[in-house]
This record gives structure tokens, C-alpha cells and sequence, in this order.
């Protein structure tokens, strides 16, 4: 049965709308040193298996886990498209620990990377440094079709 119309129901509810992720910036940057402690405390282990002609060894290995912010999304339980809305209506000293937090994930995979601890290309690749070699080259004075002869003479060149 529907509700009559007209009706002031949605005024008797003790509060309106969703909590806030985070009321204030401490427990923002909690969440990220919780997240930070948390893939410190938990690496990875894998076993490599090695046969040579004198047998099998076996040796675990420790993988660092590096920070990253899908992991930290995953871990407070938001998305990405939240914090990019977040930023919008944020004050300054939220902003200020969002910037916080990106810079220790970004300076955990560059120095992870640099150290050779994770994958050095894939976290060049996440964090957007690339290296790029720009050519350029001058076609004004090439004629529009050559012959042969001219062809060749232009690869001997190079």
C-alpha cells in the first residue's frame, strides 16, 4: 500500500541522507596508515622452485606489497569517482591530507621501483613517467614522388 499524498513522513526519520566517509581529517589519514600498516604487515609469499641435477630446492620468498590508491579505496571502501567528488566540496585541510597521502603512496612506488623491490615499469607507467624521444623531421624539401635513382641515392645517404 502506497503512502497517502501529501504526507510529512520523510520529516520524522532522525537524519537525512548518507554519514559522511570521514568526519574529519584525522580519521582520513587513519585510514591511510591503517592501509600503510596493513600492506606492510601482510606481504606476499611465494615459494620459487628451483630443480638443478643434485635435486629441488625450495625458497619462499617476501614480496612487499606496494601502496597504492585502489588499494586504499578498496581498504576504506570507496572508489576512486568518490574522492574526485570529494575533492570538489572538500575544505583545505582536507585537501591538504588527500595531497598527503598521494605523495607517500607515489614516493612508496618510486623508491619501491627504484630500489628494484617492485617492477620498475609498471610503476613508471602508473605514475605517468614515461620516456619519450621526439623526431622530427623535414619533408619540405623532398620532391613529391622520386625515381629510383634518387630513392637510392637518399638511403645511401642515411
Amino acid at each position: 500500500m502506497a503512502a497517502p499524498k501529501g504526507n510529512k513522513y520523510w520529516q520524522q526519520r532522525s537524519k537525512h541522507g548518507r554519514d559522511k566517509l570521514f568526519e574529519s581529517t584525522e580519521l582520513l589519514l587513519e585510514s591511510a596508515q591503517q592501509y600503510f600498516e596493513c600492506c606492510d604487515e601482510n606481504p606476499i609469499k611465494t615459494i620459487e622452485v628451483t630443480t638443478t641435477d643434485k635435486g629441488t630446492y625450495t625458497k619462499e620468498k617476501i614480496l612487499q606489497i606496494p601502496y597504492s590508491r585502489d588499494g586504499w579505496f578498496a581498504y576504506i571502501g570507496c572508489s576512486d569517482n568518490w574522492l574526485r567528488e570529494f575533492k570538489k566540496t572538500a575544505n583545505k585541510d582536507f585537501l591538504r591530507v588527500i595531497e598527503e597521502i598521494e605523495i607517500h603512496i607515489d614516493t612508496n612506488q618510486f623508491i619501491g621501483a627504484t630500489v628494484g623491490i617492485f617492477n620498475a615499469n609498471i610503476i613508471a607507467s602508473k605514475l605517468g613517467l614515461t620516456n619519450k624521444t621526439e623526431l622530427k623531421a623535414n619533408f619540405e624539401d623532398m620532391p613529391v614522388s622520386l625515381s629510383n635513382e634518387a630513392l637510392s641515392k637518399l638511403i645511401d645517404k642515411l
